[in-house]
């Protein structure tokens, strides 16, 4: 055999293994991708059907409808106090909603009502409508309040006119964000003090001190008792700013002597720690 045959056919053998290598990696490259592929489908579908179940079971929930900028900050802030939530919204937020282990629904409830039945309207504690329309607004709260007429719902609003609507409608409580701003805003420069021990009170990342709502059972011992007789702040170490009374009215900063009546509501201040402890001892709970 020549030389030149000899290379010739070596030079076949070796573009031959070429060929068979470069088809052998692009084999197993894709099916590296097909697996991670795979693997992330699968995870995907598994933890939908979890949500799925976690949305079945749940009862005295949260219901935010709109995960923008403040919806993002209302879950924030309830995630913080460790209560059940589900976000609903018509954007795709599925992978956040993973990653930070909230409950989560795809949908619109202005044009679907489905959508807060399958999020356990009847079972919920509030709906939270923080939607970027207040045409949305408006039709998400008639369709929540025609499914259920005793549902706590706060919704946000852009004019005091809207806000007469929603408060028309049955929305408790709704919020005006640039009203808030300012007065925020003029309270920082005024009194920046207060403010700054305020935005403490309420911030709930900060377990020293917070401020809470709860109600005196009908079978509590608090019943009948003057605030001195059970509720001295030096061995409780609770301050009472004020009682809202079943039967109507406001008593801010009560004194010692001031009785409490089962169905009061008493706004209290303290550590955590503290206010479970007085909700443990005194058969109260806390409100929505």
């Amino acid at each position: 055999m020549s030389s030149v045959g000899l290379q010739s056919d070596l030079g076949s053998f070796f573009q031959h293994d070429f060929f068979l290598a470069i088809i052998a990696v692009t084999a197993i490259g894709g099916l590296v991708a097909y697996l991670v592929y795979f693997n992330k489908w699968a995870q995907r579908r598994l933890w939908e059907a979890r949500n799925r179940r976690r949305i079945k079971k749940m009862k005295d929930h949260f219901i935010v409808v709109g995960f923008g900028r403040i919806g993002q900050k209302i879950v924030d802030e309830l995630q913080a106090e460790d209560v059940p939530i589900i976000v609903i919204d018509k954007q795709d937020y599925r992978a956040l909603a993973h990653a930070k282990k909230f409950a989560w629904l795809r949908g619109n409830p202005a044009e679907d009502e489905n959508i807060l039945k399958e999020a356990g309207i009847h079972e919920a504690k509030a709906l939270i409508i923080s939607v970027g329309t207040d045409a949305d607004a408006v039709f998400i709260a008639v369709t929540a309040r025609a499914l259920r007429d005793d549902l706590l719902m706060i919704a946000r609003a852009s004019s005091p006119e809207v806000a007469d609507k929603l408060a028309k409608i049955g929305v408790q409580k709704v919020a005006l964000p640039h009203v808030i701003g300012g007065y925020h805003m003029a309270a920082m420069a005024l009194r920046p003090s207060v403010v700054d021990f305020l935005d403490i009170v309420v911030d709930t990342k900060r377990p020293d001190i917070v401020v809470e709502d709860v109600e005196v059972a009908a079978h509590s011992s608090l019943d009948g008792k003057q605030i001195s007789d059970e509720l001295s702040r030096r061995e409780k170490g609770l301050a009472i700013l004020a009682i809202r009374r079943k039967s109507g009215g406001t008593v801010t900063n009560p004194t010692g002597d001031v009785v409490i009546q089962s169905g009061d509501h008493l706004i209290v201040m303290g550590t955590r720690t503290q206010i479970h402890q007085f909700q443990k001892d005194y058969g109260v709970k806390e409100t929505d």
